[in-house]
């Protein structure tokens, strides 16, 4: 994503508006994703976050796999929960669900 004229973001996971898409997006996604990894820090995350809520994405997610806990970040608003939405959609991931269905898989797999 180009977040700002000189400045480029890849985040882990991006949800599209419908339409034709380009290479490189420089209109904002409907939804950001961030999956937190052991080398990452706050102050980075912090950063990515900015340029996307600059960008004008109006809705984050940050999943933390480690401790199996989600924030969502609607316009400037973080708030922690169990359930991430993105208002005035059908879409949201229930993190328990998730992981259970994760670790069922793993015992299974």
């Amino acid at each position: 994503m180009q977040v700002a004229p000189n400045r480029i973001r890849i985040p882990d996971l991006v949800v599209l508006r419908p339409g034709t898409q380009r290479s490189i997006l420089t209109e904002p996604p409907l939804l950001t994703i961030e999956i937190l990894s052991p080398d990452d820090t706050y102050t980075d995350l912090e950063e990515r976050c900015q340029d996307y809520l600059a960008m004008g994405v109006k809705t984050m997610w940050i999943v933390d796999p480690k401790s199996r806990t989600g924030r969502s970040c609607v316009g400037n608003a973080w708030t922690s929960s169990n359930r991430l939405e993105v208002p005035g959609t059908p879409i949201f991931v229930d993190l328990p669900t998730l992981f259970s269905q994760i670790d069922t898989q793993a015992q299974n797999g």
